[in-house]
């Protein structure tokens, strides 16, 4: 455990003393949760949010007048709110790994379509050129992408049927 004096301890205990109020004072097992959670790396904004869903909870119940005496009420909703939060982080990290990857291969094939464009469709370099500069970005704009998507099945149609 890190020194018992840190931020993170500190903080976690006052906003629990905060909800509880006398006695100021944690006992050994509360004191061993925190540095359980300290010590899984639980942000503390992810602690924080577990005893607030606990008080909550507790307050729900009827009859419930006194308030949570100990931090060990509050742990099944700390570690349900710390699942929750690797959660949304793999999903963040997959989808932007996705983006760029499908940036990436859409920039590869365009590259590829420019360097070896048949002359019969020569028509489409413009708009093609176009689509390379905005996958060139590092912040492209899908929606730009998606009207030149738009232009280029235009003008597929549009000369096919000329060809007609």
């Amino acid at each position: 455990m890190k020194e018992a004096g840190s931020k993170y301890f500190q903080s976690i205990a006052l906003h629990f003393f905060k909800h509880r109020g006398a006695p100021f004072f944690l006992s050994s097992k509360e004191i061993d949760y925190i540095a359980r959670w300290e010590e899984m790396e639980i942000p503390l904004h992810v602690v924080l949010e577990g005893i607030e869903r606990s008080i909550d909870i507790y307050k729900r119940k009827p009859g419930r007048k006194a308030k949570i005496q100990s931090l060990a009420f509050c742990d099944l909703q700390v570690l349900r709110a710390f699942e929750q939060e690797r959660e949304r982080k793999v999903g963040r990290k997959k989808r932007i790994v996705e983006r760029h990857e499908k940036r990436d291969r859409a920039k590869t094939e365009v590259e590829r379509f420019l360097g070896k464009i048949p002359h019969q469709v020569s028509y489409l370099q413009e708009a093609y050129s176009l689509a390379q500069k905005v996958l060139s970005q590092s912040h492209f704009d899908e929606e730009k992408l998606e009207r030149i998507e738009g232009k280029i099945e235009e003008l597929l149609w549009k000369n096919s049927l000329d060809e007609e």
